[in-house]
């Protein structure tokens, strides 16, 4: 592979040959995310490709059109890499996607072989994503993306950007990559431009794509930098209850904990339940959050009754681990570990054969033993449970 206009690490280079030879010598090009990724000196996860070659040609190399019975010339072919593994290669036709509709699938696909790889570039996002890279190791760039790269700007394409509504909350999302990483003045004054476009078109995307795109948000670094993102540009009145919240938090942890964390700030219970079902967050989000909005400030209060905080952890036991780390980095202390030994000693370990000469409620002689365990523990004497 020559070296001809190469800024990708050398290291990269012997894989980056033994990807392209799986094509023999159709004419085709790494684009996207795979390309900004080794730019950035990281193995990507993904590789997508553009061939200007006929579709005969791609099925004669072993490739499989996705879907034969329709007209996206999108192919796909599972490559052994040696010393890397398996990957899935998906390998398009340079196209343009012309708006023609309102919503996410509102546009049509005009699919061209002789078509410049530039003019593919043009349809894309970011300019970070608008990068080629050919066989020879020559990189086209005809948007800056590699300034953009060491600059960590993001910054849209053309008008193209319009055309997909999910395409303004992945580049919300794409802040949340690194401390760095921000949207150009330039952008946000297109978006601003067009905000009433855009507030109708994100109004009718499925909701369940942008609670992917919420998601994939949750397990970046740097997550609050995405809600930081939507709450600054305010476009979407689907987001509404985000920009109520008066700070985003520096959110730490799994996304669940992430998210509850993030719940707390919530106006109130009401405006976190609405914003959980209009996205469908899936049941534990919704659990988890809920748990940590009604119940935190009663967790760290560490009032009331021995019983009734007993009965308090039991109730969120399924949770406590999210409340609790929750609490952590709300910078609270946490409640007596004995509390929380006790309250969670299981029903089978107090009540054995005995107790069915036992008078009364089972579940208040279970909690009356909890109790009696906690205050012989605190003073230091034998457990007898």
């Amino acid at each position: 592979m020559t070296n001809t206009n190469y800024s990708i690490n050398k290291k990269w280079h012997p894989l980056l040959k033994r990807i392209f030879s799986t094509f023999d010598k159709l004419p085709v090009y790494l684009v996207g995310g795979a390309v900004r990724d080794f730019l950035m000196d990281k193995l990507p996860k993904d590789y997508d490709f553009v061939a200007q070659c006929a579709k005969d040609d791609l099925i004669r190399a072993g490739f499989e059109q996705i879907d034969p019975s329709s007209h996206i010339m999108i192919f796909v072919k599972r490559v052994k890499i040696p010393g890397l593994g398996e990957y899935q290669f998906e390998v398009a036709l340079p196209r343009k996607e012309i708006k023609v509709d309102k919503g996410y699938h509102g546009f049509k696909l005009i699919f061209d072989p002789n078509m410049s790889i530039e003019e593919d570039l043009k349809r894309r996002d970011l300019t970070v994503n608008a990068i080629a890279l050919d066989r020879n190791g020559t990189i086209i760039d005809p948007f800056g993306g590699r300034k953009d790269i060491k600059n960590k700007v993001l910054r849209h394409v053309s008008e193209h950007f319009l055309e997909d509504p999910l395409r303004i909350v992945r580049l919300y999302r794409f802040t949340a990559k690194g401390k760095e990483w921000h949207i150009s003045d330039e952008t946000i004054q297109f978006l601003k431009k067009h905000q009433d476009y855009l507030e109708q078109e994100l109004s009718i995307t499925p909701k369940e794509r942008i609670f992917k795109e919420i998601e994939k948000a949750l397990m970046e670094p740097e997550t609050h930098k995405f809600f930081e993102a939507i709450k600054q540009i305010k476009i979407g009145k689907i987001f509404k209850e985000i920009y109520d919240i008066d700070k985003i938090p520096n959110m730490k942890g799994d996304p669940l904990t992430k998210f509850a964390l993030l719940g707390y700030y919530f106006k109130n219970e009401e405006d976190l339940h609405n914003f959980l079902v209009r996205f469908k967050f899936p049941v534990k989000y919704r659990q988890a959050s809920m748990c940590v909005k009604r119940y935190m400030n009663e967790y760290i209060r560490q009032t009331g009754s021995i019983e009734y905080r007993m009965r308090l952890i039991k109730s969120i036991s399924l949770y406590l681990p999210v409340m609790k780390s929750v609490a952590k980095q709300l910078g609270y202390s946490l409640p007596n570990p004995l509390i929380e030994k006790f309250a969670l000693i299981p029903a089978s370990k107090i009540m054995d054969t005995s107790f069915i000469k036992v008078a009364g409620n089972p579940q208040e002689y279970v909690m009356q033993k909890r109790i009696e365990a906690y205050i012989s523990a605190e003073k230091g004497l034998d457990i007898n449970i």
